[in-house]
């Protein structure tokens, strides 16, 4: 996948997570289909309200390991972020702000 992507279809994506345009998906499944190690996940940490940011190790019954400080009460904004780490880390322009 290169950065080709319509940036009004990734916008649509932020404003409604749950439901990504039929023309993001297959970036969306580029970014889950990576390698494991230092893949960010979400880790439900209190049932439907909060979530934490994490990694995974990439070995078998490593586990993960949480990002300090990156705890959601929102899913959709702890979507947005994963989705925004995902796009930086492979480089695709233009790049997002991690504060935004």
């Amino acid at each position: 996948m290169t950065d080709a992507v319509d940036r009004t279809v990734v916008q649509a994506f932020l404003d409604r997570p749950g439901r990504p345009p039929a023309a993001l998906k297959p970036l969306l499944q580029s970014f889950r289909g990576a390698a494991a190690g230092g893949k960010y996940v979400l880790i439900e940490v209190e049932p439907y309200s909060r979530w934490q940011l994490a990694r995974l190790s990439g070995v078998p019954g490593g586990g993960v390991q949480p990002v300090p400080g990156c705890l959601y009460d929102s899913l959709e904004a702890a979507e947005r972020d994963v989705f925004k780490r995902r796009w930086n880390e492979r480089g695709l322009t233009p790049a997002f702000d991690p504060d935004d």
